[in-house]
């Protein structure tokens, strides 16, 4: 099952190293295939690095696509974490 969805980064810093650590956290807790989309840039989103350089600011939006048996529930928990602003 493929799953896609655009959130809006609300977080005053963007995707900085502690918030690109916790998505890749999540991400490697499930088993799809999770792929990250900002300004043209697409990267998986399981290395830190890869989310780290998309460059995400603050009112940017980051396009997601999960591809696996359990795409919607990570795409929940994803959202989640992006509208409470990485719980910082």
């Amino acid at each position: 099952m493929v799953v896609e969805k655009t959130f809006t980064l609300i977080n005053e810093n963007g995707l900085h190293a502690r918030p690109a650590t916790k998505i890749a956290e999540l991400v490697a807790k499930y088993n799809s295939k999770v792929m990250v989309k900002c300004s043209g840039t697409e990267v998986d989103a399981k290395r830190v690095i890869n989310l780290l350089m998309l460059g995400a600011e603050c009112g940017m939006e980051l396009s997601f696509r999960i591809d696996g048996p359990d795409a919607e529930a990570l795409m929940t928990a994803i959202g989640n974490l992006i509208n409470q602003k990485f719980l910082e």
